[in-house]
C-alpha cells in the first residue's frame, strides 16, 4: 500500500489555463495519472481546492476517470472546497477533514490545506501555495509543500519524505 498527495487540482478552474498557469486539458492529464500510479488498496490524500465550480460534474469525473476501484481517497478541505463534508461524503469520499493527522512510516505528519505551526517532532504536509507562490519560511522546517504544476500527477508520500521528488517545496529533508 503506498500513500499518494495531490495538491490543488483546481479542476475546471479555467482561469489557471487563461493565466499560464496550467495546460490546456490539465484535468485528462490528472485524472491519466492518477488512474496509472494509484492502484487498488492504496491511499489518495488530496490536499485541498478540488475544482472550482461545477463540483457534480468534476466528482463524475474524478471517480469515474481517475480512481481504480479499492483505492481510499480522502479530502483536505481547502478554500475552494465549499460543500458540506456530507456532500463530498456521498460524492464519492471515503474521509472528509479540514486536517489529519497521521503516524506514518514512523513520523507523525499533519496534512492540511494551509501551511500550520506544528511541534518540532510534527512534519505538516500541505498545498494551496503552488508552485510559484512558494516562499521559504526559515522559522517553521517541518512544512513541506506539495503542487500539482508542471507534472499533473500525485506524488508518493514516501519519495517526498526522502526527497526523492521534485515536486513539492520541501524545507528540509526528512531522514529514516
Amino acid at each position: 500500500m503506498k500513500y499518494w498527495l495531490l495538491a490543488d487540482p483546481h479542476l475546471g478552474h479555467d482561469l489557471l489555463v487563461t493565466e499560464g498557469l496550467r495546460s490546456e486539458g490539465f484535468e485528462e492529464l490528472i485524472f491519466k495519472s492518477i488512474r496509472n500510479l494509484v492502484l487498488p488498496g492504496d491511499v489518495l490524500i488530496v490536499l485541498g481546492d478540488f475544482c472550482k465550480g461545477q463540483d457534480e460534474y468534476w466528482h463524475k469525473q474524478f471517480f469515474t476517470k481517475a480512481c481504480n476501484d479499492n483505492v481510499k481517497v480522502i479530502l483536505i478541505l481547502g478554500n475552494h472546497d465549499n460543500k458540506t463534508n456530507s456532500w463530498y461524503l456521498n460524492h464519492g469520499w471515503d474521509f472528509v477533514m479540514d486536517s489529519i493527522l497521521m503516524k506514518i512510516h514512523g513520523l507523525e505528519i499533519v496534512f492540511s490545506h494551509h501551511p500550520v505551526m506544528c511541534g518540532r517532532s510534527i512534519i505538516n504536509i500541505h498545498g494551496h501555495l503552488h508552485k510559484d507562490r512558494h516562499r521559504n519560511d526559515p522559522t517553521n522546517k517541518n512544512n513541506i509543500l506539495i503542487y500539482t504544476e508542471d507534472v499533473y500527477a500525485p506524488v508518493d508520500l514516501r519519495d517526498v519524505l526522502e526527497g526523492k521528488t521534485e515536486y513539492c517545496g520541501n524545507l528540509v529533508r526528512t531522514k529514516k
